[in-house]
Parts: C-alpha cells; structure tokens; sequence
C-alpha cells in the first residue's frame, strides 16, 4: 500500500478568531517509513482582549486548533483519496 500527503494545514483560534495557520508540505509515507513533519506556530493573540486578560489572570489560556489533511492511497489497482479533519482544544496553564 503507498500512502501520499497531498497537502495538510492547522489553524490555532483564539475566541474564535484565527491567530495563526500552518501548512504542511506533501511526503510519501510507504508501509514501513514512518515520518513525522513537525509544524511550529507563531501566534499573535488578538481580539477580545478582555477575555484574553481574564484567562491570564486564571493562568490560562484556551485555543482551538483545527486540522485538515488530505491523503491519497494506492493499493494494488484501488486508489481512495480521502480527508481527514481534526479538532481540538488546547488549554496551556502555568505554574502557580
């Protein structure tokens, strides 16, 4: 079975509002590689910054994170292409 990456991107929300996207560049993955393509973020947090001042106070931040990829794989003469789609939170505390 070969499996490609066509393409994939991650967007990181703040309050519903994006803060910063990613992409990620298409890789072969054969069924015995197993890669890992890091993606780093630079975020600049915006919009409602009562809210973003009141997380802080509480010492904590909530992020949305979405995630799409789109993938395509070859076995014998079947060819599928298909997308994932993930959705996360993420919440980032600090020390006390």
């Amino acid at each position: 079975m070969k499996l490609k990456s066509e393409n994939g991107s991650a967007k990181v929300f703040f309050n519903n509002i994006l803060t910063s996207q990613q992409s990620s560049k298409p890789f072969n993955l054969a069924t015995q590689e197993k890669k890992l393509q890091i993606m780093s973020f630079v975020m600049i947090l915006r919009g409602d910054n009562v809210l973003l001042q009141q997380q802080i106070q509480n010492n904590k931040i909530d992020l949305q994170i979405v995630a799409t990829f789109k993938l395509k794989a070859n076995w014998a003469s079947l060819h599928y292409t298909f997308s994932l789609l993930g959705r996360y939170h993420l919440q980032i505390k600090g020390k006390s």
